[in-house]
């Protein structure tokens, strides 16, 4: 570590003490590994995949330069207050933890992209208000029961996945490099009965029953609330001009808003397996709109 930054080589050093193993320099951060990222002298990348943490070490706070972040698959509860100052950070990743709550990231509000946090413990939508450059936020396999008015700041948001396994983005090792965001890739629906009890039962999804406020999100061009309790979608849907994906398939709609209608750029309504009995004509044939499981699509 001699090459190190002097704040950098303590903090990686106190890090090694605490894990009781040797992290090395990564040639490029992935989403199953442990070890560090380098650009020059500064640690700007930090992966601690499945290190068995019970809490997140403060130390990491002391790498000032840190913009990529991944402590996937460990048993973490909370972020410590620490993580409130980090102005560098554009990704974290903390899938697969025991997180109960957002962690409040408002220190890195100016810089924070890409913010992962599926098959966690959240029930509440909370801590975002200052995240106004956020680009991605992945929150499946929670307990979310509703949305509210949290994600009113988020205008630069892309894509929001509150209940979906099938957004390719978010589960390419890849995604841990900086690139532009990729083109969804329709990786397909389960094919039978048995798969999809499988995914339930892997996995608990969210209850979202109700999605409110969404006016706000004017840049968003993905939304993905798949398996939850929803029984109508909000007639301001039609305020995100920018949406090329809605996949709400297996909840409870029995209808679809007439604003829809006015997205041009839509290309892909996913509302299989829900209860639609008359299909929305308002829809342009130049979407792909999948009825499959519904009344109107049999």
């Amino acid at each position: 570590m001699d090459d190190l930054a002097r704040n950098d080589s303590v903090a990686l050093e106190a890090l090694e003490e605490l894990l009781k193993r040797r992290l090395n320099p990564l040639a490029k951060l992935t989403w199953d590994a442990v070890g560090y990222e380098l650009l020059g002298s500064r640690v700007v990348g930090l992966s601690l995949f499945g290190c068995g943490l019970e809490a997140l070490p403060v130390e990491i706070a002391r790498l000032d330069g840190l913009r990529r972040l991944n402590v996937r698959r460990n048993r973490i509860c909370a972020f410590p207050a620490a993580f409130g100052d980090m102005p560098g950070l554009q990704l974290v990743s903390a899938e697969r933890n025991r997180l109960t709550c957002i962690p409040d990231l408002r220190g890195s509000a100016a810089s924070l992209r890409e913010l992962y946090l599926a098959n966690n413990h959240i029930e509440d939508v909370e801590n975002l208000r200052h995240l106004s450059k956020l680009e991605i936020l992945d929150l499946d396999h929670n307990g979310i029961r509703s949305i509210g008015d949290s994600l009113a700041d988020c205008g630069a948001l892309k894509i929001l996945n509150l209940g979906s396994k099938k957004i390719a983005t978010l589960a390419d090792p890849d995604v841990y490099t900086p690139a532009p965001l990729r083109k969804y890739q329709f990786p397909g629906q389960p094919r039978t009965p048995f798969e999809l009890q499988a995914m339930i039962f892997e996995q608990r999804f969210n209850r979202v029953a109700k999605l409110e406020s969404l006016q706000a999100l004017e840049s968003l061009e993905e939304l993905s609330i798949v398996l939850n309790q929803l029984s109508e979608l909000p007639e301001n849907i039609g305020r995100l001009k920018n949406l090329r994906l809605l996949d709400a398939s297996y909840n409870q709609l029995t209808a679809l808003p007439l604003s829809l209608g006015s997205l041009t750029r839509l290309e892909v309504v996913d509302v299989s397996h829900n209860d639609i009995a008359v299909p929305p004509a308002f829809i342009s044939g130049q979407t792909r709109l999948d009825l499959r499981g519904n009344p109107a699509g049999t």
